[in-house]
């Protein structure tokens, strides 16, 4: 009998080391877990309060440039109309940056020199923007 009882001690000891071990196993992940998760917090808080900083900057920004715009609006009514003018301008396109357009707007015919270029700069899978004109001697883009 002593003998039974002697493996159902051992068995049990056995047992009870797994027990203690799987379950610090698991505090361990518990605690790493945990402190991740602390981590993490300190993150967003850190962050929050960074952006909390940078939000008081804009607004001070904010609030000095609506009083300079209030300055200078009051002072002059004139550069209103400005303004609006500058608006209504600021809306067309720069013709001067496409060069086969006119003032209008409109497509201008290219020469013929020219146009042999572009499609030639196309042949060779090059833009045909990059076209020279230089040995085009009277082209006109």
């Amino acid at each position: 009998m002593t003998a039974i009882r002697e493996k159902k001690e051992a068995a049990l000891e056995e047992h009870k080391l797994q027990l203690e071990e799987a379950s610090a196993e698991k505090l361990e992940k518990q605690r790493n877990y945990l402190n991740t998760a602390r981590q993490r917090a300190r993150d967003s808080e850190a962050k929050i309060q960074k952006l909390t900083r940078k939000l008081c900057k804009v607004e001070k920004k904010l609030e000095a440039a609506l009083a300079e715009d209030d300055d200078s609006s009051d002072s002059c009514d004139e550069m209103d109309v400005d303004e609006q003018h500058q608006a209504v301008t600021a809306v067309r396109l720069p013709f001067e940056l496409l060069p086969r357009r006119d003032e209008q707007g409109r497509w201008q015919a290219e020469s013929p020199e020219v146009h042999a270029l572009r499609l030639a700069q196309l042949g060779r899978g090059v833009a045909p923007s990059s076209a020279s004109t230089v040995s085009c001697n009277n082209c006109k883009l």
